[in-house]
């Protein structure tokens, strides 16, 4: 159902075309749903809405992330949630840590071990960051 509302959404044809083949207009539509999808995980109140949209973010990243640009956008998002308090209410533990397996899925497709060294050091000290602080308040 995913791909179908994707390919509705983009235009994308059965033989699922590169965005490279896009006309404009076809372009501005992937464009606009990344941006829908990151402000529904920015905004939405409700975190079931807010994870699914994370999910169709891993499910479609290679069609709708498709320039460097674009993945620093969606990096930017996910830190932010990630450097965010949990409150129990706008942020919680199943999002936090839903984010940071779609942090973990973009790493591996877009190959950011070598092309981009020092965002995967930054998700590992991250990483690490989080682990120190398992056990401390209010996070714990």
């Amino acid at each position: 159902a995913a791909k179908k509302a994707l390919r509705y959404v983009v235009h994308l044809s059965p033989n699922e075309r590169t965005s490279k083949e896009l006309s404009k207009e076809e372009f501005a539509d992937e464009l606009h749903l990344l941006d829908h999808i990151l402000l529904t995980v920015l905004t939405e109140k409700d975190e079931v809405v807010r994870c699914t949209a994370l999910v169709f973010l891993e499910e479609h990243a290679a069609t709708l992330v498709i320039d460097h640009a674009r993945l620093h956008k969606v990096f930017s998002v996910l830190d932010n949630i990630l450097g965010s308090p949990v409150d129990g209410m706008a942020v919680t533990h199943t999002l936090k840590a839903h984010v940071l397996v779609t942090y973990t899925m973009l790493l591996i497709e877009f190959n950011c071990f070598e092309t981009k060294p020092k965002v995967f050091e930054n998700f590992v000290d991250l990483l690490f960051t989080i682990i120190k602080h398992v056990n401390r308040a209010p996070d714990k």
